[in-house]
């Protein structure tokens, strides 16, 4: 018989419990890029991250990334997840601690275009985390800095640089390797991140401005996180009730092939101002029974905003 045992992750300093079994690893913290390439700050008239997050989407210099901010726990964290391509899953074990000083470098670099582009995010966040994974999707850096620590300068110094890695804590940093031998092929029926991914973004509208889906592994499993916000036209409870609803036979089709199978499916729904309402983590068995209502019946509630 499977036992249970207790799953930490970290969004922004913020540590959030789950069960997952023996047979699902557990999902590690998370916490949060650089040639400094910035352009002209865009200057935003209020902090309202509604009004700003697209902007800093255009500003990562990746084809894969997820840009999204969420309020839980008294804590404003912004997440910066990102597909590094000079990252290789089949690097050998001399390659290891250069390729994660590179991505622990692009995690400050994509921090501080971040912060440089618009500045009202060190007044509105608590914490920027950022997750650098290779193509496959494994991990490499997860990296958290309290944004009002970044520099708004257009070039950091070298004296600025330090400073500003040493203000990063490390929730995880490979230092082994990857994959030993070939990339194992996707059995029939199974998808690869891109098109579940893509299939996800179906389950919401254009209305929605504040969706995030990524994904990655780390040796202690593989962990997907689908947040989005409650549409405007949602007034009433029940409005707000059934926008949680709706999207989940979407997600839990979406997610079922993903390959390799992930461990944990964590749900993110948010209010507009990035509030959140419920976090729910399902154990990635419950989602590859293929069964609607086993999915829902499998939902672990981890965190329910309080009456204001």
């Amino acid at each position: 018989m499977k036992t249970k045992k207790v799953t930490w992750i970290l969004f922004g300093m913020v540590y959030l419990a789950a069960c997952t079994t023996t047979s699902s690893p557990s999902v590690t913290p998370i916490p949060s890029q650089i040639p400094t390439q910035t352009t002209s700050p865009v200057t935003v008239t209020a902090c309202n991250p509604a009004q700003f997050i697209e902007v800093l989407r255009q500003v990562v210099p990746y084809e894969e990334i997820s840009i999204s901010y969420n309020h839980f726990s008294d804590t404003a964290n912004l997440m910066a997840w990102f597909v590094d391509p000079a990252l290789n899953p089949q690097a050998s074990d001399s390659e290891i601690q250069d390729l994660t000083e590179l991505a622990i470098r692009h995690s400050i670099e994509i921090a501080h275009s971040l912060a440089f582009t618009e500045p009202c995010i060190t007044a509105v966040f608590d914490s920027l985390t950022v997750i650098a994974v290779d193509h496959l999707y494994h991990a490499w850096y997860v990296g958290a800095v309290p944004p009002s620590k970044i520099p708004i300068t257009e070039m950091l110094s070298e004296d600025e640089w330090t400073e500003l890695e040493g203000m990063f804590d490390a929730g995880y940093q490979r230092t082994e390797r990857v994959l030993e031998g070939e990339v194992p092929e996707i059995p029939e029926g199974g998808c690869a991140w891109p098109e579940a991914r893509q299939k996800l973004k179906e389950a919401f509208t254009q209305a929605q401005k504040n969706v995030a889906l990524y994904y990655y592994i780390d040796p202690d499993g593989g962990s997907v996180y689908v947040q989005w916000d409650i549409p405007p036209v949602a007034e009433t409870a029940q409005q707000i009730n059934d926008y949680f609803f709706i999207p989940l036979p979407t997600i839990d089709t979406a997610v079922s092939c993903l390959y390799p199978p992930f461990d944990t499916l964590w749900l993110f729904y948010v209010r507009q101002d990035g509030k959140a309402q419920w976090i729910f983590a399902i154990d990635g068995e419950a989602v590859r029974a293929e069964d609607h209502q086993e999915f829902i019946d499998h939902l672990e509630l981890i965190y329910q905003t309080t009456a204001e």
